[in-house]
């Protein structure tokens, strides 16, 4: 079925060599029948086409293709419909491609893949007639993903100014890659909440080697993956959001996450004692670098509860804080004495420096 509360609905089930599917467009739904007449290469199907209602129509011909775009999102071309049945139905010049994918019910919860691209990246986001949304939150939306191998994607919206009610997404929304595929110069993702809720987006990015930076993309609101036209320009909805892409490789300990850390009288408020440490004096300089005992480096596996955990030893940057305590107790009796104690703590901070715009993270007091 394709998924959406507006717009087009399509339902269908195969079964043995037949088709039956129903389609809504707005307030105009019908129900038809497709019988398998002969199977060509590449997926193709010449079928029999047959409305169900009025059932004293004449059937008609088509050759239909179904894209296989993962376990559980297919995509169908198909050709004309024709009162006889062609022999060139099939050739490709002949078949139009539905921008609105179908997925299953069934496996859709569970189907998981790796995202095309890994990084993580500041966004803006505009309406389909190019308005900015939020642009006066001073910390942008942010987009992570496969920062680590198999997180997925995650898209936080920082505030409720930057959230799109027909979205339908959370404030944090965390998300699991589907299917994928290009189709000419974009890429198409297709992606579902990591909750298990059956919900399904389609976000369109520019280009086709995600090894590249990512620089602008398309999220829709309704389930279709429009390509455009020759330009690339969005036909088949206005509901969608434009987006920006913008990465900021943060390559050091005591470094700022945005670029707009230029303003001094905001050192006070929270948002720039998080993103503006170097800005705002709360760091100074970068710790030197270590490195891991030979012995240790490599993967390590830890499991518990049926769950694997994989540990990559690699070199890091450490932070070493000492803070030394000093209690000095006096007591009077006939004689005076005085009993001075100190405590030295020591604190050890594992500093993970991601090079591919992600989030940087700490451990504290990791112990080997």
């Amino acid at each position: 079925m394709t998924h959406n509360e507006n717009g087009k609905l399509n339902k269908g089930y195969f079964q043995g060599s037949f088709m039956r599917a129903s389609r809504c467009d707005g307030g105009n739904c019908y129900e038809y029948q497709r019988k398998c007449l002969s199977k060509r290469e590449d997926n193709k199907f010449e079928v029999q086409h047959t409305n169900m209602q009025p059932n004293n129509q004449a059937p008609m011909y088509l050759c239909m293709q179904i894209l296989r775009r993962s376990d559980s999102v297919i995509q169908i071309r198909e050709s004309s419909e024709l009162y006889y049945r062609s022999p060139n139905a099939c050739n490709d010049v002949h078949l139009i491609l539905d921008n609105w994918p179908m997925v299953t019910s069934e496996k859709f919860d569970q189907q998981k893949i790796p995202c095309p691209f890994v990084g993580g990246y500041n966004i803006r986001f505009h309406s389909s007639n190019n308005v900015p949304k939020c642009a006066k939150e001073i910390i942008p939306p942010r987009l992570e993903s496969e920062c680590e191998s198999g997180d997925g994607m995650t898209i936080n919206f920082q505030s409720e100014a930057c959230q799109d009610t027909a979205l339908k997404m959370e404030k944090v929304q965390d998300l699991y890659c589907t299917a994928n595929w290009t189709n000419n110069n974009f890429t198409f993702i297709i992606l579902r909440p990591q909750n298990g809720e059956f919900k399904a987006w389609c976000m369109r990015v520019r280009g086709t080697d995600m090894q590249q930076r990512v620089e602008r993309g398309d999220i829709f609101m309704q389930f279709v993956c429009d390509p455009g036209d020759g330009s690339g320009a969005i036909r088949e909805t206005t509901s969608f959001l434009s987006i920006e892409f913008e990465q900021r490789i943060i390559s050091s300990t005591c470094s700022d996450s945005y670029g707009f850390c230029d303003d001094s009288r905001l050192c006070p408020q929270k948002v720039y004692d998080i993103h503006c440490r170097k800005f705002c004096n709360f760091c100074t300089g970068d710790p030197s670098p270590c490195v891991f005992p030979a012995q240790l480096q490599g993967n390590w596996v830890e499991k518990y509860k049926q769950t694997e955990v994989i540990h990559s030893m690699q070199h890091t940057h450490t932070h070493t804080h000492t803070h030394t305590h000093t209690h000095t107790h006096t007591h009077t009796h006939t004689h005076t004495h005085t009993h001075t104690h100190t405590h030295t703590h020591t604190h050890t901070y594992i500093y993970n420096l991601r090079l591919n715009g992600c989030q940087n993270t700490f451990n504290v007091c990791t112990e080997l």
